[in-house]
C-alpha cells in the first residue's frame, strides 16, 4: 500500500474544517482497475521525507482506461455530471485551451513536452480547433490551425488571431484567408526561459485592463520587449497585446501555473507547490516608483494546503499530502451553475491526485482568504490527470484531461537521466492519450449562445451584459481592437444604468468603462460613475477615469467616506499614479482612519499615495498622524522616499524633532535610511545651531538619527557631546529586564547606530546567556550585523560559552557577514578556542566560497584538517553511524534534541521553521535511510533550497534561500529564518554553490542524541 494513503487520513483530521463539506468518494460498483507489472522502473518519492528521496522502486503499475470506462469514475459533487467531450485519437496530450468568438474550443496539443524541445519551426505540436457540429454533446470537427510548434503553454485571441506562448517565445499566428489555418506568423517577443520546461509561462489570458495575463514559473523571462530589457522569475505578469510591453506584476512564492480573474478584475492563482490559492493586491510598479522600497511575494491566502484523492495509489515528489501541482485556478465565472458558485469558487487542478480542487474566495479588507472545501471533481483512475479547467462561453466548465500514469517531473531518481527540459527520461511519459470533458449541473441552464465573430459591433455592444465573463471579455476585446470611436456615445450611455444584480455587480457599466478605457475615451463618462451603487463599477471607475479634474470633494468620498475597502486600494493607488493636489487633505485624513493603517494592503496603497506628496504627507503628519504601527511603518517609507529625492530635506528633518515622539522617530530614522551619502547640506553656522536645538527636543530614537545624520556627513563633532547620555539611557533600556524583548531589541540597534564601540557590543552580548528568551537572545545577536567594528568578532567568539546551539548558529552567520569578522572566526577554530565541528557544513560552505579570497583560502586549508568530511569519507561515517540508526531510543528526549538542533529550520507535527523541507510524515521511512539523509543533506538539492550568496557593494555578505526577486531587490532567507529584503543598487555579486541550505556537522552530536533523535522521528512519523 503507498504510504501516502496511511497518511492522509491524519492530515485530515489535523485540520478539522468549519462547516460541513461534501466528501466524494469512489464508485462502489465498478469493477476492479486492471494492473500490471511495471514495463520499466518507477521512482517512489517518500512521504515525509525530503525532496527527492526514494523507497524501494514501484512495480505495479495500473493500466490506462478507455476514455468511456475512465469517464465512468469520475466522481462529482452533488447535481453535477461530467460528458466526455472528446478523446484520443481524434486529440493527445492536451495541454492549454481557449475559446474564440464562436464558442469554438481551441487547445494546444504537445508530444515535445517534457524534455524534446525543437528548434523553432521544428516541433511536433500544434493547436487544434475543436468543434460540436451536430450539437450532440461531442465534438466531430477537429481542424488544424498550426503546427511545428514544440511545447505550447498558453493561448490567447487576440487582434484577430491566436498568441501562443512556445518554444521560449510570445507569437501570434492569424488566418487571413478564412480557411481555419495560420499562414501568418510572427514573433512577439523572445525570452521564457525553458530550462526547465514545467516552470516557464503558462495560463495566459485577456484581461480587464485590455493586456495580456499570466504565470511563470522559476524559469522566469530574460528577453528585450518594447526596446527594453525586461528580466524578472516566477510570479504573474501581463503584456500587451501587441507584444509592445512586457510588465511583471508580482514574485510568488513558487513554481507558478494558476490565474484566475474575478468578475470585478481582481487576480488570483495559485503556484504548484504548498500555495494553492494566492491573491496579487498591488503590483510591483507601485513598490518601485517608491526609494528603497519593495514588493514582498504573494504568500498563500488558503486556510490550509491539504488535497483529497480518492485514488488508492498517489504519487507525489514533495509537498506529500498537499497540492505539489497546482494549476488553472478559474473562478466560476457564469451563472449555469448553484448560485453560491457564482464569481466566488475557483477550480484547482490537481493531476497528482486526480482531481479538482474547490476553494471559495471569501474578502477580508482590501484581502481575501480562500476556504478551501476539499474536492469538485476526482477520479479512482490513477491515469486522470486533470491539468486545466475553465468556464466556457456556456457555462460549463471544460476540464483538460492530460491523462498520464507520470506526472512528476523532477528530480531525477537514481538509475536515471535527466532530459534536455530538466525532468527526468522515461518510457512511461504517455504520448498518445488526452481527454476533454464538459461539467454542467443537472438544474442549470446553458448560457445563451452568442456567435461574436465578424464585424458586428451592435452584437459585441449587446454581448457585454452576457451572464458569461469569458463572453464579456471577448465582446470587449473585439470593441477594443476595432479603435471605433463612433461606439463610444454608446457605451458612454451604458454607463449610466445604475442598477445592481444579485451579487451587487453590473457587469455591463463595468466592461463598459474598460472599453472606453481602451479605445482611450475614459474623458467622455460622467464623473457621476464614481458614485455607483455597484462597489466593483466604482472600483472601475476610479481605475479607468482620468483623475486629473477631480476635486476634493471626490477624493474623500473614494478614500475617506468609501465603505468598500477594495474600493479605496484603488483610488489609493489612483493617487499613487495620477493623484492630483486636490488629493493631498483628503489622503490625511485617510490615513487617520485606523482601518488603512492596520489592513496590509491599504497600508502599502497609502505609502504609495504618500510618496506622491511626500513633502505635504509628511508635514501635514507631524501634528495629525496616528500611531499604529502600520502607520509609523509608512511615515517611515514616506520619508526615506523625501530623503532621497527631496534636495532640501533637512527643513523636514528639523521639524520632526519637535513632533509628538512615535511620529518624531518615525519621520527622522527614514530620513536617515534614505539619505543619499553623497549629498552633504551646507552647514552654516545658523543651520548647526537648529541642528542642535532639535536634537535637543527629539526623543532618544530621534537623537540617534540627528547622530548618523551628522555622521554621514562627516560631522560626526557636532552631536558628539549629545552621545554619552544617550548611550547611556539606551544601555539602561536594553538592561530592563521587565521590559519588552522587541523594546529591548530596539534599544540594542540604537545604541549600536549611536555608538559601534566594543562597550555597546560588550553591553548587548551581556544581556544574552543560555537561559535567554530565544526571540531576545536571536534578536540582539542580530543588531550586531549593523556593527562594523573589528572588535565585534572576539567580543562574539568570548562570549561563545553563554550561547546555546541556535545561538551559536546565528552567531555564526554573523560573524560570516565581514571579511574582519569571518578571518577573526577562522582563526578560533585555527586555535582550537572553536571546534571546527562547531561550524556545520553550510557554514563551511559559505567561508569556503567566499569573495574574499584570503578568507576562503585559509578555510579551505582548515577544511582539510577540522572542516567536516564529504564524498568518500562522508560514506564512510555513514557506515561508521549506521549502528545508531539499529538501536532503541528515547523519543522524548529526542524530541529535545529536534527542538535544539532541527526545529529552527524544520517544520513537524505543524511546529517549526519554514528554511527547509517540512519534516511531517517522515517516520515511515527506515531509520537507516533518515540518519543517511541527517548526516548528508546534500545527496539531492530542490532548486528551491540551494544556498545563495550575495555580496553586497560595502563588503557585507549574506548567505540563504533565495526566496524572491524583483526589479529592484532580492529577498534572501538566511539560515536564522531572517528575512532580508536587499535592494538591487546594492549587490556586487549573487551566485548559488549549489549545495543545500540545509546544516550538516550532526555526526558532532553524542551517538545517543542521535539515537534519540532518529526515534522521535520515526514516533512522530508513525503518529501520522
Amino acid at each position: 500500500m503507498n504510504p501516502l494513503r496511511q497518511l492522509l487520513p491524519f492530515l485530515v483530521a489535523a485540520a478539522p474544517l468549519a462547516a460541513a463539506i461534501e466528501e466524494l468518494r469512489p464508485k462502489s460498483d465498478l469493477p476492479p482497475l486492471p494492473y500490471q507489472q511495471t514495463p520499466h522502473p518507477m521512482p517512489n518519492y517518500l512521504a515525509g521525507q525530503r525532496w527527492g528521496i526514494e523507497g524501494e522502486k514501484i512495480t505495479r503499475m495500473q493500466e490506462p482506461l478507455a476514455p468511456a470506462k475512465s469517464a465512468e469514475r469520475i466522481v462529482l459533487r452533488s447535481g453535477f455530471q461530467a460528458e466526455l467531450w472528446a478523446a484520443e485519437p481524434l486529440l493527445l496530450k492536451p495541454i492549454s485551451m481557449a475559446f474564440d468568438g464562436r464558442g469554438r474550443l481551441w487547445i494546444a496539443e504537445t508530444v515535445d513536452y517534457p524534455n524534446e524541445l525543437q528548434k523553432p519551426g521544428e516541433g511536433r505540436d500544434r493547436i487544434k480547433i475543436c468543434e460540436d457540429t451536430d450539437g450532440d454533446g461531442k465534438a466531430d470537427k477537429f481542424t488544424i490551425f498550426a503546427d511545428k510548434l514544440s511545447i505550447p503553454t498558453g493561448l490567447c485571441h487576440a487582434n484577430g488571431g491566436l498568441i501562443v506562448i512556445e518554444g521560449g517565445q510570445t507569437l501570434f499566428l492569424r488566418d487571413t484567408n478564412g480557411d481555419d489555418q495560420a499562414d501568418e506568423r510572427k514573433v512577439l517577443f523572445k525570452g521564457w526561459n525553458m530550462g526547465d520546461t514545467h516552470a516557464t509561462a503558462s495560463n495566459i489570458r485577456y484581461g480587464h485592463d485590455n493586456w495580456v495575463w499570466g504565470v511563470v514559473g522559476y524559469s522566469g523571462f530574460d528577453g528585450e520587449v518594447g526596446g527594453k530589457r525586461v528580466k524578472f522569475g516566477m510570479g504573474v505578469f501581463r503584456f500587451r497585446p501587441d507584444g509592445s510591453a512586457l510588465e511583471f506584476v508580482r514574485s510568488s512564492n513558487n513554481n507558478t501555473w494558476g490565474l484566475g480573474l474575478s468578475e470585478e478584475g481582481y487576480v488570483f492563482g495559485s503556484t504548484a507547490n504548498g500555495n494553492a490559492a494566492w491573491y496579487m493586491p498591488i503590483p510591483n510598479r507601485y513598490y518601485e516608483a517608491v526609494n528603497g522600497w519593495s514588493a514582498a511575494r504573494m504568500e498563500s491566502i488558503a486556510d490550509n494546503q491539504l488535497y483529497h484523492p480518492i485514488a488508492q495509489n498517489v504519487r507525489q515528489v514533495d509537498w506529500h499530502g498537499k497540492y505539489t501541482a497546482g494549476a488553472g485556478s478559474a473562478l466560476y465565472t457564469a451563472r449555469s451553475f448553484p448560485k453560491d458558485y457564482w464569481n466566488q469558487v475557483s477550480f484547482v487542478t490537481e493531476p497528482t491526485g486526480h482531481l479538482i480542487g474547490q476553494f471559495r474566495f471569501q474578502g477580508s479588507g482590501a484581502d481575501f482568504k480562500a476556504i478551501n472545501e476539499k474536492n469538485f471533481l476526482a477520479s479512482d483512475d490513477e491515469w486522470f490527470s486533470p491539468i486545466m479547467a475553465e468556464v466556457g462561453p456556456d457555462g460549463a466548465l471544460w476540464v483538460l484531461d492530460w491523462y498520464n500514469f507520470i506526472i512528476q517531473h523532477n528530480p531525477v531518481p537514481n538509475g536515471f537521466k535527466n532530459g534536455k527540459g530538466n525532468a527526468y527520461e522515461t518510457p512511461l511519459r504517455d504520448k498518445a492519450h488526452g481527454r476533454i470533458y464538459r461539467i454542467t449541473h443537472r438544474d442549470g441552464q446553458p448560457a445563451p449562445k452568442v456567435d461574436l465573430s465578424g464585424r458586428d459591433s451592435t452584437r459585441w455592444l449587446e454581448a457585454l451584459g452576457s451572464p458569461v465573463m469569458e463572453v464579456r471579455l471577448q465582446a470587449q476585446r473585439r470593441l477594443v481592437e476595432t479603435q471605433d470611436r463612433s461606439l463610444v456615445p454608446e457605451l458612454v450611455r451604458m454607463t449610466s444604468n445604475t442598477t445592481v444584480d444579485e451579487l451587487n455587480l453590473n457587469p455591463r457599466v463595468l466592461h463598459a468603462l474598460w472599453t472606453l478605457h481602451g479605445l482611450g475615451a475614459s474623458d467622455a463618462v460622467p464623473l457621476s460613475v464614481l458614485r455607483h451603487a455597484s462597489p466593483a463599477v466604482r472600483r472601475a471607475a476610479v481605475m479607468t477615469l482620468p483623475a486629473d479634474g477631480w476635486t476634493a470633494a471626490d477624493w474623500k468620498q473614494l478614500i475617506v467616506s468609501e465603505t468598500d475597502a477594495q474600493v479605496r486600494l484603488a483610488a489609493l493607488l489612483t493617487i499613487a499614479n495620477r493623484g492630483n493636489t486636490a488629493s493631498i487633505f483628503p489622503l490625511i485624513e485617510a490615513f487617520q482612519n485606523p482601518q488603512n493603517t492596520t489592513d496590509p494592503w491599504l497600508k502599502d496603497a497609502l505609502t504609495a499615495a504618500g510618496t506622491q506628496h511626500h513633502q505635504a504627507f509628511l508635514t501635514s503628519s507631524l501634528s495629525v498622524a496616528p500611531t499604529t504601527p502600520g502607520a509609523l511603518e509608512v511615515l517611515r517609507t514616506v520619508a526615506r522616499h523625501h530623503a532621497a529625492t527631496e534636495p532640501n530635506a533637512l527643513r523636514l528633518a528639523l521639524a520632526a524633532a519637535g513632533a509628538p515622539p512615535a511620529i518624531s522617530a518615525a519621520i527622522l530614522e527614514g530620513l536617515t535610511t534614505g539619505w543619499p551619502a553623497q549629498r552633504i547640506p551646507t552647514l552654516t553656522p545658523n543651520t548647526i545651531a537648529q541642528i542642535q536645538a532639535a536634537v535637543a527636543k527629539a526623543p532618544d530614537a530621534g537623537k540617534v538619527a540627528l547622530v548618523q545624520l551628522t555622521t554621514q556627513w562627516g560631522r560626526s563633532d557636532l552631536l558628539a557631546p549629545q552621545i554619552p547620555a544617550i548611550s547611556e539611557r539606551l544601555v539602561q533600556a536594553l538592561s530592563q529586564s521587565t521590559a519588552a524583548d522587541s523594546d529591548r531589541i530596539e534599544a540594542a540597534r540604537r545604541l549600536i547606530a549611536i555608538n559601534d564601540s566594543k562597550a555597546s557590543v560588550t553591553a548587548i552580548l551581556g544581556q544574552i546567556h543560555v537561559l535567554s528568551t530565544p526571540g531576545l537572545a536571536n534578536g540582539l545577536i542580530g543588531t550586531l550585523a549593523a556593527s562594523r567594528i573589528a572588535e565585534t568578532s572576539p567580543a562574539v567568539l568570548a562570549h561563545w560559552t553563554e550561547l546555546s546551539p541556535t545561538m551559536r548558529r546565528n552567531a555564526t552567520a554573523l560573524l560570516l557577514r565581514r571579511k574582519e569578522w569571518a578571518l577573526g572566526l577562522l582563526g578560533a577554530v585555527e586555535a582550537g578556542t572553536l571546534l571546527a565541528g562547531d561550524l556545520s557544513r553550510d557554514h563551511w560552505s559559505q567561508l569556503s566560497g567566499h569573495s574574499d579570497a584570503s578568507v576562503s583560502a585559509k578555510a579551505r586549508s582548515l577544511q582539510k584538517t577540522g572542516a567536516p568530511k564529504s564524498s568518500a569519507a562522508m560514506e564512510a561515517l555513514i557506515t561508521q553511524l549506521q549502528p545508531v540508526a539499529l538501536k532503541a531510543g528515547k523519543a522524548d528526549h529526542g524530541r529535545e534534541v529536534f527542538e535544539k538542533n532541527c526545529s529552527a529550520c524544520h517544520v513537524l507535527d505543524g511546529k517549526g521553521g519554514r528554511i527547509g523541507p517540512e519534516l511531517t510524515g517522515i517516520g515511515v521511512r527506515p531509520k537507516t535511510e533518515i540518519l543517511t539523509e541527517i548526516l548528508d543533506p546534500n545527496r539531492s538539492v530542490e532548486a528551491n533550497y540551494k544556498l545563495w550568496t550575495l555580496t553586497q557593494k560595502d563588503g557585507e555578505s549574506l548567505s540563504g534561500r533565495l526566496d524572491a526577486e524583483t526589479a529592484t531587490s532580492v529577498e534572501i532567507l538566511d539560515t536564522t529564518g531572517t528575512k532580508h529584503v536587499i535592494q538591487r543598487s546594492t549587490i556586487a555579486k549573487l551566485e548559488s554553490s549549489g549545495q543545500s541550505i540545509m546544516p550538516g556537522g550532526f555526526e558532532q552530536l553524542p551517538t545517543q542524541d542521535l539515537t534519540d533523535l532518529l526515534e522521535y522521528l520515526a514516533t512522530a512519523g508513525a503518529k501520522h
